[in-house]
């Protein structure tokens, strides 16, 4: 009798060229390329169970997702081969056999998110792809401030977009960390950290800091907002090439998911 694997996969990709995560008959997704590639090495259809369904646009480091298979691959090979199946924007970083009973969806305990930006007046050309130019001056300060006022535990309604076919139970979340790092040629790295995120939260964070260092909205106003959760209050959606899933931080289940073991992996 055959054995059944539960194998888990790190992936990075440029998410320029696809439509999210999310296998959709629309056009081409990350979920999408990695079925069409497992389904030829592996002769057999998978349903694969992401970590995050990140939009059209977003890029991701450490994206994780699992399957299970019939099948127990040679993992250096099966990098080898499955890459070189794949769209050069979409790279499986490592693969490691885990628990039968871990989902990737499920256990989770958190996502680290990195958010680039420039505001000088010219942009790196190489840059265009993975960081939002939004030229003008910014109170850097200020964002810093508002940064942590936005950390804790709060009712996040005001940041969370309406998707059609889906409402949550709560809109209450806890971001563990929001870190404004400057960089050279007048570029901010934005680091967000929570247990979990309501539609295109993020990306309403980074265009609401941004309009607190233009002064478009103030510290107090900001405490207000998030009293209100009141979406048409907060600032824009910042634009989804600037940002990256950077890490999942992964419940253990079990000891064969050890997201500190690394005899189980091949980079």
């Amino acid at each position: 009798m055959t054995t059944q694997s539960n194998l888990l996969l790190t992936i990075a990709y440029d998410g320029t060229p696809f439509l999210g995560w999310q296998e959709t008959q629309e056009g081409p997704s990350i979920e999408g390329e990695l079925k069409k590639a497992l389904k030829i090495l592996l002769k057999e259809d998978v349903e694969i169970n992401g970590a995050s369904r990140t939009d059209a646009g977003v890029h991701a480091l450490g994206q994780i997702a699992n399957f299970h298979t019939e099948r127990k691959p040679d993992f250096f090979k099966f990098l080898k081969s499955i890459n070189g199946l794949l769209p050069i924007e979409i790279r499986v970083t490592s693969i490691e056999e885990v628990d039968l009973q871990f989902h990737a969806t499920l256990n989770n305990r958190g996502k680290r998110y990195l958010y680039r930006l420039s505001y000088g007046p010219a942009q790196y050309p190489h840059l265009r792809r993975t960081e939002w130019h939004t030229p003008g001056p910014l109170n850097i300060e200020a964002m810093k401030k508002a940064a942590t006022l936005l950390e804790g535990t709060h009712d996040f309604k005001a940041f969370c977009n309406t998707k059609k076919n889906e409402t949550y139970a709560s809109t209450v979340r806890t971001l563990d960390r929001i870190e404004i790092k400057e960089q050279d040629q007048q570029t901010l790295e934005i680091v967000i950290e929570g247990n979990q995120f309501l539609y295109k939260m993020v990306r309403n964070l980074i265009g609401t800091l941004v309009y607190i260092g233009r002064g478009k909205i103030s510290l107090e106003e900001l405490v207000t907002l998030l009293e209100s959760k009141d979406r048409t209050e907060a600032g824009p959606t910042a634009p989804a090439h600037g940002l990256t899933l950077f890490r999942v931080f992964r419940e253990i289940v079990n000891q064969k998911d050890d997201s500190q073991s690394d005899h189980h992996k091949n980079r």
